[in-house]
């Protein structure tokens, strides 16, 4: 039997916590801001427009670009899950084989997003099935997360991302998307928003909005390129394992 590839921490995150990824992009319905994809086979970027000024590269799709690996990972992931006639049962078994439901914290999504309601479902029930592990999601996949509310278990924490295509929820709905995220250029736009930066993913487990540095590279001639040069000055260069 194959099985999904779990990771355990990354260059900002723990690596007492585990982690799963989808390719980038490919596996974001909602996605808009951010949305970025590298080509499965070459790693090609497809960012190259600039007459999108708030257009943010996605962290995520940027490690594919570089990583032949990352690519082959996430696409084994993919690949299985869209061929799976049991979607719940091959996550679980995944889990249990890389020994994660050990795991204190177990992100669901370093890369990706709930690209249908299905799947969505499955890591509901998949979280029932390891009630001491809390695992935690990021998603712009707001009307697919109201539509299942009932079906998310107490123990899967999940955080509205900014800069989709359904970003209105999180005001209509205010009770429901109480912990929302959004990407800043600086400190300064967090404070004046009155917004704590994460820079662990411990704010993913509390109960109020927060605000993400924004880090990785970006398309040239955007505003968000200016943005990281001027972090870069300042002496932000994201996230490293020698960093954190």
């Amino acid at each position: 039997m194959q099985f999904l590839k779990i990771s355990f921490g990354n260059a900002k995150i723990s690596k007492l916590i585990g982690t799963f990824s989808l390719p980038a992009g490919h596996t974001c319905p909602q996605a808009l801001q951010c949305r970025t994809k590298a080509d499965r086979i070459t790693g090609e970027m497809d960012d190259k427009r600039t007459d999108n000024p708030l257009h943010l590269r996605c962290f995520a799709a940027t490690d594919e670009a570089r990583s032949p690996q990352a690519r082959r990972a996430r696409w084994h992931n993919l690949d299985l899950l869209i061929n799976s006639e049991d979607m719940e049962t091959l996550i679980a078994t995944s889990i249990i084989a890389a020994g994660a439901e050990k795991c204190r914290y177990f992100r669901v999504h370093v890369s990706g997003d709930f690209f249908s309601t299905d799947y969505m479902r499955a890591w509901f029930a998949v979280a029932k099935r390891f009630p001491d592990v809390i695992f935690y999601a990021y998603t712009k996949c707001l009307s697919m997360w109201l539509a299942n509310k009932s079906r998310r278990p107490s123990n899967f924490l999940l955080t509205a991302s900014w800069g989709g295509r359904e970003d209105h929820l999180i005001f209509k709905h205010p009770e429901v998307f109480v912990r929302h995220a959004r990407v800043v250029y600086s400190e300064a736009e967090a404070a004046s928003m009155n917004l704590e930066i994460d820079h662990d993913d411990s704010h993913c487990w509390g109960d109020r909005p927060f605000a993400l540095l924004l880090h990785g590279s970006q398309a040239p001639d955007t505003l968000a390129a200016a943005a990281a040069r001027e972090l870069r000055r300042r002496g932000y260069y994201g996230y490293s394992r020698n960093r954190r």
